[in-house]
């Protein structure tokens, strides 16, 4: 199993590279749905401009370029 590259409390900043605009995310909960081989690993984070929240498998967001970690949380 791939081992999560952020944890629950991270501060990220997602910027796309067309963009001067930076957006701040919190990673909220980090969970694992299946067993053995189907086993897969999802963050669920909220973006601090407006609160609302996503869920994405951790290759997604560990592999964009677009998010870059600011703080680790405590």
């Amino acid at each position: 199993m791939e081992k999560p590259l952020y944890n629950q409390g991270d501060l990220l900043q997602y910027q796309r590279r067309t963009s001067k605009v930076a957006h701040l995310v919190v990673i909220t909960k980090v969970f694992t749905t299946g067993r053995g081989k189907f086993e897969d690993i999802y963050y669920t984070f909220t973006w601090c401009d407006d609160g609302s929240k996503n869920t994405y498998q951790i290759n997604t967001l560990d592999d964009d370029l677009s998010f870059k970690l600011l703080a680790r949380g405590q």
